[in-house]
């Protein structure tokens, strides 16, 4: 399932490497809403992408 979101950051602060992420939340593969903190004190890996063919 894609993710999309109807809010976008201009001019956003890019994170320091190594910094706490954001707290967020999202939709798993089955549509249920997950958020970080979900995950408190267990290792994680974040990784995203831009939607292919699209700047940046």
């Amino acid at each position: 399932m894609p993710l999309q979101s109807n809010h976008s950051i201009i001019g956003g602060k890019m994170l320091e490497e190594g910094s706490p992420a954001p707290q967020f939340s999202a939709p798993d593969q089955h549509g249920n809403m997950v958020s970080l903190e979900d995950f408190s004190g267990k290792w994680i890996a974040l990784w995203w992408y831009p939607k292919a063919s699209t700047p940046g």
